[in-house]
């Protein structure tokens, strides 16, 4: 059902399974989702709920028993939509390198 509804105009969640590396969490696998976009005419139908929902599934299928995503400040509605799911944590800060920094890092140790 996923799949049918990902083929209707439905870019697929991108997922990462990770153990957990933070003392603060006692689960020690989980999976952190990198992507999810509903194009707009097909939002607030309750099928980007249907795709973390699977992948949550998933996850615990495979012995996880975390999920963590990130959304951009200024993305309302999809902040909006993600606190129906979890609450936004505070104590986080996201990390990202990219461009001439990621080029900076990648290079180190060449």
């Amino acid at each position: 059902k996923i799949c049918l509804i990902a083929a209707c105009l439905i870019v697929l969640p991108v997922i990462s399974f990770a153990q957990d590396l933070n003392a603060d969490i006692e689960q020690d696998y989980g999976v952190y989702l990198a992507d999810l976009f509903v194009i707009a005419p097909h939002r607030r139908r309750g099928i980007g709920r249907a795709l973390i929902a699977a992948v949550a599934r998933q996850c615990r299928a495979e012995g996880g028993r975390w999920m963590f995503w990130s959304v951009l400040k200024r993305n309302r509605g999809a902040r909006r939509f993600y606190r129906t799911i979890a609450p936004e944590l505070k104590d986080i800060v996201v990390c990202a390198a990219f461009g001439e920094g990621f080029d900076s890092l990648a290079g180190e140790g060449e």
